[in-house]
């Protein structure tokens, strides 16, 4: 998932999720806890009835997609980090993608001299 600090918290939502049921899970509390910036964290709970819960379980194939995910080697990641720096606070560009990415995804097509973003949906 790369760098995804505060994000861990609701990717650990979606996995248990994933990995239950809604009637495993009604009536259930769930607790999520973000550490935060190390000064200070956050602790907060969950409780869903079973309809609400079953809504929750749409959560778009998640495993599925996660089995479609690329595997990358330290230095590929490290490679896609440098470029990533080379291209931080760029105007007038447009990046390449050069990776796939899942279908209805939003990617950066151009940045323009007044700093603003375009995305596309692909």
């Amino acid at each position: 998932m790369g760098n995804s600090y505060c994000g861990s918290t609701y990717f650990g939502l979606l996995s248990l999720l994933a990995h239950s049921s809604p009637s495993a899970l009604a009536n259930e509390r769930i607790g999520l806890f973000s550490y935060g910036s190390g000064l200070a964290a956050t602790l907060f709970s969950l409780r869903a009835t079973e309809a609400p819960a079953a809504a929750l379980f749409n959560t778009g194939d998640v495993l599925a997609r996660l089995e479609q995910r690329t595997e990358s080697t330290p230095e590929e990641f490290t490679a896609a980090l440098e470029r990533r720096k080379a291209a931080h606070g760029r105007a007038s560009y447009a990046p390449t993608l050069d990776h796939e990415v899942f279908p209805g995804t939003y990617v950066l097509r151009n940045i323009d001299e007044h700093y603003r973003r375009t995305y596309e949906r692909v």
